[in-house]
């Protein structure tokens, strides 16, 4: 037989049996041979000292263990009342549901363990009994756990506000978690209080707490990790767990081990009977869980910040009345163990000591309650209106009744707010203060004016009661039903009425004074006067107030707005004003006092960058309601940003900050107010931080956001700009190499055919390019409409291209609806726009920009012609690609001409590309040769060098892109051209052509992967190399040096005695027959010759219009080579018998050499440019020379060797072009066609460079700048 059935069978196995087995007499005897003899004080005095010793463990580990809830209620109440008032409601149900009958079983199971260790002689039936505590406590809650599963279908079933129940199901469905824990914790913990192990949770607890308190904060207000409201109970759930695991932990290696006789099935057995032993205690604690539960269910259906008040007041009871049950629970094993050991008389003394020590304590701590009740209430929580609350329960309970100054309205006049009851505004009354009088302040409507000092007089009492808890006694009431009484403000004892008599603020009434004096007078009222009177005499004497003889004159209170509205926010805008919020006429409009060095100015003002909810709207009472609980009557910092729009004069758009906060962060913050997009511009920086508060509220659905449906955030995706086609629209590739096209969200650029605002467009567009064309970007799509474009959000670096065009004012912002779509910048849009306004940028500016029209040089052969020599003297011309339908075909604007062209890359030979669907035209790789051409070229910066002209008008050339190689290069090199000969041998870069082509052909690349390179006939190729094998030329002529364009260009007239005849006959007759000025209005084009008017000498030339500019004219004088800018007056048409004569001024270069500043790996410093002029101008301004023309490119300049005539025979190395190089200032042009035609000159200069630069002439001072040729 086992120890426990040996146990049951003395004790008769039946759990009616008396559980100590003997007989009345036997029992007697016993109580008569233990009891205790002694005087009833030692005995008390013993047991005070046994009580406190275990209490106090008992009494700590109570206090740690409700720590853990008090904890989570602290944390919870700072989010939000809502929050605090469903946890409140979780933690009382399932208490009431789950806990109470859990303690009710176990305090049975404790007195069956307790007597079973103490008179039992198997200690092993501790350990069964406490199995038996076990099953019946998982009976229970495996009963109740659905009911609790359903906390907010039940809170909603009794007409809970839904968010107070949803906080509340939250709360409980993680709750749930921590049953088994509390459980196990508590029966651990009765089983070993039984056996007088009182330590054992006080240490768990020790260890567990702190833990908690980190986690918590962790969890819920950590700005890294916290998880808000829910982590509040998981932080729990991981608490109780660990307070479970360690009073196991600690059960196992304490004697207690010695009663636990393992696991037993018998426990099952009369389970009714154990059920009825236990139902008392149940009962007990049930009844006094139902009573708290029963005041917060009442509470709660007077609104969420009456049921948080409840919370923190019940809860603060709850943590006290742990002491008196932590007394109960340390004294309950004392009295079993004494009953036990036969000791009845030490027991009841025992039981009356607990009682005394309960009483003792709970008078400590209701007067700790009373005196530092604000700092309890204030570690709760920092909501006024539930901290409010909860004082005015207190004042309810004395003589004096509680409220809330709502404001005052006067020196002596104040409105008072109840508490509120539910979703309702909070009952107010008005309330004069009793037997004094202040100064009247006026009222606009009558045409009143303030008396004096009357201002002054309720502001000193505003600033000492506006907003805060007061007490107060109706001492009488007016036949007109007006109330008059004594105000206390807190716990201050002095009613305020004195102060202001004191102060000298107001007078005592003479009615007061009638009434006092009267045989029947109320005693308390009589003293009350009294007292009132001799402040009076006080602040008399004093000369305080308003008995100063003289007092200084007080500003005006001007309570409407005349004057200048947008005058008045320029003056004042800049800065900060001190004001006061007189009336809160909903969320986001208030009436708010300026005090102004000249006047107290009342305003209108709506709060910037919000909009709230009218006050009959939903939740518009309560917004309303909030800010006057906040900010009514409140000193406060005013900025104005602007004037509102509208007839409406004195209504001003600003912000409103308090020492507390900004109360418009706050609105939003509290879901009671959305971003408004008309004016979150004005608010700069802090735009975007109301934008994250809107999100952050958005979240929680509470409030205005309750029925907020989120939706997906843009996924943003990497990609490079291909093509600009407007200043709102551009071409993407993506990484997998699909083209999308994206339109920038929120924003639009005028019309290009606008004839207004067109230019604009073409700006916008240009700033665009300028900005991204070839560069990744980073683009998040925002929304689609109905024309099925992707609007997006584009990035370049760090640069949001959408803010960027409407901040340079060449696009406006598309306003978005409330909620509607817009982007995910779009504060900083607005922000933009603003700045742009402002500053008159663009399409602010109020000037008409007509879209640019520019002159189509390629649109004839003539056309053409008109251009093609202006640009072969310039070199190479800035210009970008607008336009590629070919490979080797672009059009190209050109800015500084304000003219467009055809452009064929010179010496190769590209493949017919598709257009657009019709793809039966093209050629093999003529699609692959434009793909390159676009992704590279199109809309890029790039030069162009001009070589001739077709015959449609299309201009032959290279193209050179980023001041890198020749495009035609690079469609050579990927085999995606072939060299042209008869073009490319007349090509200066005719060389690099045909290298380009043999990389190609070695890599059988494109073309050459189809063709074999070495079957080609080289009967072209050797053709064409004997036509360009030309001997020396040998053709001297005389000539002056007109005009030094650069060190390498300049113009030369032939000096011939006949020519120079010519010349000075036509400007004669241009001098004695100037040009008729135009009858009409005179508009020539670019390259048509005029006659213009020389500024210096004022004589008439004949020139060629070089470029047209607003009003002037560029023009080159082509008899001359020099150019200036004319004004339109002083150009002309020429005659018509002037313009049959070539011109006497030829463009010219000395012939071998070049600089090498064109280079764009050479590293040249453009200093040396002004040294080059200064070594060439003595050798050719103002002399005559001796010229050979090494050769003469098509529509190029001349290449010249130049000589001295007076150095005699002509001879290379006494050249102008040798002392050139020999000087340092040039390197041999071996592409030129000079150098071709006579390679032995070539090579004799090539020496000369080579000695300046071991020498370290010129430019060579420093080194080697050039690479490899």
């Amino acid at each position: 037989m086992s120890t426990v059935e040996a146990g049951n069978s003395e004790a008769s196995a039946r759990e009616s049996t008396p559980l100590l087995a003997v007989s009345l007499s036997e029992t007697d005897l016993e109580i008569a041979k233990n009891d205790t003899r002694e005087p009833y004080l030692a005995v008390a005095l013993k047991e005070l000292r046994w009580v406190a010793s275990a209490s106090s463990l008992t009494t700590l580990a109570l206090v740690l263990q409700a720590s853990l809830f008090f904890v989570n209620v602290i944390s919870i109440g700072h989010l939000g009342t809502n929050e605090l008032a469903g946890t409140s409601l979780s933690i009382f149900l399932i208490g009431f549901i789950a806990n109470a009958p859990t303690h009710g079983i176990l305090s049975a199971t404790e007195t069956f363990c307790s007597t079973a260790y103490t008179a039992s002689q198997d200690k092993t039936l501790v350990g069964f009994h406490l199995q038996r505590g076990l099953i019946a406590v998982t009976i229970h809650n495996v009963i109740v756990a659905p009911i609790l599963w359903k906390t907010e279908s039940l809170l909603l079933a009794i007409g809970q506000e839904p968010d107070v129940a949803k906080f509340a199901g939250i709360y409980m469905r993680n709750l749930l978690l921590t049953v088994p824990a509390f459980t196990g914790f508590e029966a651990c913990k009765r089983y070993l209080q039984a056996q007088g192990i009182m330590r054992a949770n006080t240490v768990v607890l020790v260890v567990v707490l702190p833990f908690h308190c980190v986690i918590n904060y962790l969890l819920v207000r950590s700005p890294t990790y916290g998880i808000g409201f829910v982590g509040a109970p998981i932080s729990t759930v991981i608490s109780e767990w660990l307070m479970f695991v360690g009073i196991i932990i600690y059960t196992r290696n304490s004697r207690a081990m010695n009663t636990w006789g393992g696991w037993d099935i018998r426990a099952f057995r009369n389970m009714f009977v154990f059920y009825r032993f236990a139902i008392s205690g149940v009962i007990t604690i049930c009844t006094e869980w139902i009573a708290f539960d029963l005041l917060n269910i009442g509470a709660s259906y007077f609104g969420a910040a009456q049921l948080a008040a409840s919370a923190i007041a019940l809860n603060s009871i709850s943590f006290i009345s742990y002491i008196g049950a932590g007394l109960g629970f340390g004294t309950s094993p004392r009295i079993g163990n004494l009953i036990g050991s036969a000791k009845p008389r030490q027991a009841r003394i025992a039981g009356n000591v607990a009682v005394g020590l309960s009483l003792l304590v709970g008078m400590m701590c209701t007067t700790f309650i009373i005196v530092f009740g604000d700092w309890w209430i204030s570690v709760y929580t920092a909501d006024p209106d539930v901290a409010n609350c909860v004082l005015i329960g207190f004042s309810e309970m004395t003589k004096l009744q509680g409220a809330t100054v709502k404001l005052a309205l006067s020196g002596d006049s104040v409105v008072l707010r109840g508490a509120q009851r539910g979703n309702q505004p909070p009952p107010e009354r008005t309330l004069g203060l009793a037997f004094i009088q202040a100064p009247r302040l006026g009222n606009a409507t009558r045409g009143t004016p303030d008396e004096p000092l009357a201002l002054e007089a309720r502001e000193y009492l505003r600033r000492r009661i506006a907003g805060k808890p007061v007490r107060f006694v109706v001492r009488h009431r007016a036949q007109s039903g007006r109330e008059y009484g004594s105000l206390y403000v807190g716990e201050d004892t002095a009613d305020i009425a004195m102060k202001l008599v004191h102060e000298g603020w107001a007078r005592v009434t003479d009615s007061a004074r009638a009434r006092a004096s009267r045989a029947d007078a109320d005693a308390e009222e009589a003293d009350v006067v009294a007292e009132l009177v001799n402040e009076e005499e006080f602040a008399r004497r004093g000369k305080r107030g308003l008995w100063e003889p003289k007092p200084k004159p007080s500003r005006p209170r001007l309570t409407t707005f005349e004057g200048d509205a947008a005058a008045f926010q320029k003056q004042h805008g800049g800065r900060e004003l001190r004001a006061t919020v007189e009336q809160v006429r909903d969320a986001a409009a208030l009436r708010v006092l300026l005090h102004l060095p000249d006047a107290h100015q009342m305003v209108t003002l709506r709060l910037a960058g919000v909009r709230a909810p009218a006050e009959s709207e939903p939740f518009g009472a309560e917004a309303k309601y909030n800010v006057e609980l906040r900010l009514l009557q409140r000193d406060v910092r005013v900025r104005l940003q602007a004037v509102a729009p509208g007839p409406t004069n004195g209504v001003f758009v600003g912000t409103v900050s308090h020492d507390a906060g900004n109360i418009a962060e706050w609105l939003v913050a509290s879901a009671f107010a959305r971003v408004s997009d008309g004016a979150v511009s004005l608010l700069g920086d802090g735009a975007a931080y109301l934008r994250q508060l809107e999100r952050t509220a958005q979240g929680k659905r509470m409030r205005i956001w309750r029925d907020f449906s989120e939706s997906s955030a843009p996924t943003s995706f990497d990609a490079t700009v291909i093509r600009i086609v407007s200043g709102d629209t551009l071409v993407v590739r993506e990484a997998e190499g699909a083209d999308r096209e994206l339109r920038l969200a929120s924003v639009r650029v005028p019309r290009a055919a606008d004839e207004t605002q067109g230019g604009y467009a073409v700006k916008a567009r240009e700033a665009l390019r300028r900005l991204c064309i070839g560069r990744t970007v980073t683009a998040a799509v925002e929304y689609r409409l109905d024309d099925s474009r992707d609007y997006a959000s584009v990035r370049c670096g760090n640069t949001d291209l959408g803010v960027n065009v409407v901040e340079r004012g060449l696009a406006s912002v598309v306003r978005a609806r409330p909620g509607g779509t817009r982007a995910a910048a779009y504060d900083e849009l607005l922000a933009a726009e603003t700045r742009a306004r402002d500053a008159h940028s663009g399409i602010h500016s109020g000037r008409p920009l007509p879209p640019p029209a520019p002159v189509d040089a390629s649109e004839n052969a003539t056309r053409a012609r008109a251009f093609v020599a202006n640009w072969q003297r310039v070199g190479r011309v800035p210009c970008v690609v607008d336009h590629v339908s070919g490979g080797a075909r672009m059009r190209l604007l050109v800015d500084r001409d304000n003219a467009r062209m055809t452009l064929v890359l010179a010496g190769i030979r590209c493949p017919r590309a598709p257009r657009g669907d019709d793809t039966t035209s093209a050629e093999p790789l003529g699609a692959e040769a434009l793909a390159l051409t676009t992704q590279h070229v199109l809309q890029r910066n790039a030069e162009v060098e001009i070589e001739s002209v077709d015959k449609n008008g299309g201009f032959i050339g290279s193209l050179f892109v980023g001041g890198r190689q020749n495009w035609a290069e690079t469609l050579l090199e990927h085999g995606l051209a072939t060299v042209l000969p008869a073009s490319a041998d007349r090509s200066p870069h005719r060389t690099r052509l045909y290298a380009a082509e043999d990389v190609a052909k070695e890599a059988r690349r494109g073309y050459w992967a189809t063709h074999d390179p070495t079957a080609v006939e080289e009967a072209p190729r050797e053709a064409a190399a004997s036509a360009v094998k030309l001997q020396q030329r040998i053709e001297f002529l005389d000539v002056a040096v007109s005009e030094l364009v650069s060190p390498m260009s300049f113009f030369v007239q032939i000096a011939t005695p006949a020519s120079v005849a010519e010349l000075e006959s036509m400007m004669a007759a241009l001098a004695a027959a100037p040009p008729p000025a135009p009858v009409s209005k005179f508009a020539p084009t670019p390259g048509q010759l005029v006659c213009a008017c020389y500024t210096s000498g004022d004589q008439w030339h004949r020139a060629r219009v070089v470029q047209v500019l607003p009003d002037k004219y560029e023009v080159l004088y082509v008899d001359f080579g020099n150019s200036e800018t004319l004004s339109a007056a002083r150009v002309r048409p020429l005659p018509a018998q002037f313009t049959a004569k070539a011109p006497f001024a030829q463009a010219a270069q000395l012939a071998f050499l070049r600089l090498p500043v064109d280079a764009p790996d050479s590293g040249f410093v453009e200093g040396y440019v002004d040294a080059a002029y200064a070594a060439l101008r003595p050798l050719l301004e103002g002399r005559q020379l001796v010229a050979n023309v090494e050769a003469r490119p098509p529509n190029a300049p001349l290449q010249l060797t130049l000589y001295d005539p007076e150095l005699g025979r002509p001879v290379l190395d006494k050249s102008v072009n040798a002392e050139v190089a020999a000087a340092g200032y040039a390197i041999v042009d071996s592409r030129a066609l000079s150098s071709r035609h006579n390679p032995a000159a070539a090579t004799a200069i090539s020496a000369i460079v080579e000695d300046a630069r071991t020498a370290h002439r010129g430019m060579w001072e420093y080194g080697d700048i050039t690479t490899d040729e």
